[in-house]
């Protein structure tokens, strides 16, 4: 029988289908594994809603809309909520008033302007001054259908010795991730920033889609608008907030040199501690480096590169007793003196403002204490 040449297409095609088969069901039997899950224990944000809060003052549970003012394709108004609020410290039955922002076109809107914003909810004040208190807490139910996930922003507006926003983008906080259909607290911790002169806070939220699904919407609650006062993280400068160790977040490669800094540790000796048996793996000795840099070459590259070369470490090994000292997952830097612990941090890295390193003194010290692999 005459083969055409279609038939002999097709058998190619079906015998290539068939070798492939075999290792497209094995690759979809292999289970696809993550390199590191984060532990939401672990983070910042737990850590900061965890926070024992010293001071606070009520800034507005919400009760009459004279004080705010709204931009957007939609409306904002209050309403009467009757489930359960979390923030309430006495009955939580009892109907309560939230600001509700709602868009009616669910249409991102994108101008000139450099802002990306669609919804803005701005609270006003009449120049107040906050230096008392060192964080904003509020909070904000999602109810938003359309976006694969769901961020909101706040601004600081300061009319006082240093006008906030600045160009710098401080007095902005954004991409503050959200949970859908409940209730998040968002805190704010502002110690860094200029609040002498309060003028406004911003609440937004950016619409993700310039066009829409049907039935996509967007609605956000926000209640419970307080100041709070706290032991602020250490977020500025050189040195290391107390009690603290600075580490590279990213883990150490097996054979380069391994790093950690410290500011005030009163200990001789460090430990590396294998965090799934609490063993000892290494120990060794602190040093104690002090170091100075004129305001001459004081910009940010060059402190970068004087704390670098005086951060290098003079011995590197690649393995403690048998193991690999590479990744934060397994090893652990613990820092120990009589009666004192100080175990490093996933979110305990400082960073310097670029606008105040710029006006610092003529004379810049910092201590360093090394801990070296």
């Amino acid at each position: 029988m005459f083969k055409t040449p279609l038939f002999w297409g097709t058998l190619r095609s079906s015998i290539s289908f068939c070798l492939l088969l075999p290792s497209t069901l094995v690759a979809q039997r292999t289970a696809v594994t993550m390199p590191m899950v984060a532990r939401y224990e672990d983070g910042a944000e737990y850590r900061w809603l965890h926070k024992k809060v010293l001071d606070s003052r009520l800034l507005d549970d919400m009760e009459k809309l004279s004080s705010w003012s709204f931009a957007g394709a939609g409306e904002m108004t209050l309403v009467e909520v009757h489930a359960s609020k979390p923030w309430a410290m006495t009955d939580n039955t009892v109907p309560n008033r939230v600001l509700r922002m709602r868009s009616t076109s669910n249409i991102a809107q994108v101008d000139g302007s450099g802002e990306w914003e669609d919804l803005v909810a701005t609270r006003k004040f009449a120049g107040e001054d906050w230096s008392k208190f060192n964080r904003i807490s509020l909070w904000v139910y999602p109810d938003v259908v359309g976006a694969p996930a769901i961020s909101c922003s706040l601004v600081l507006h300061n009319d006082g010795a240093h006008k906030l926003p600045d160009h710098y983008n401080e007095g902005r906080h954004e991409s503050i991730l959200l949970k859908n259909h409940t209730w998040n607290q968002i805190v704010w911790e502002i110690a860094p920033l200029d609040r002498d002169r309060v003028t406004a806070l911003e609440f937004a939220y950016s619409l993700p889609k310039k066009l829409p699904d049907p039935g996509d919407r967007t609605t956000l609650d926000v209640a419970h608008l307080e100041l709070e006062s706290v032991v602020a993280d250490h977020v500025e400068g050189w040195d290391v907030a107390p009690g603290k160790i600075a580490f590279s977040h990213s883990g150490y490669a097996t054979g380069s040199s391994k790093s950690a800094i410290a500011s005030d540790l009163t200990a001789s000796q460090f430990s590396l501690i294998d965090q799934r048996t609490g063993q000892i793996v290494l120990t060794k000795a602190i040093q104690h480096i002090r170091f100075s840099i004129s305001r001459k070459s004081a910009s940010l590259g060059a402190m970068r590169s004087a704390l670098a070369t005086r951060s290098l470490a003079r011995s590197a090994s690649p393995r403690t007793h048998g193991r690999a000292a590479s990744g934060r997952r397994s090893i652990s830097c613990t820092a120990s003196a009589v009666g004192r612990k100080f175990r490093a941090s996933t979110a305990d890295v400082t960073r310097t403002s670029t606008r105040r390193m710029a006006t610092s003194a003529s004379l810049l010290m910092a201590d360093i204490t090394m801990l070296e692999i």
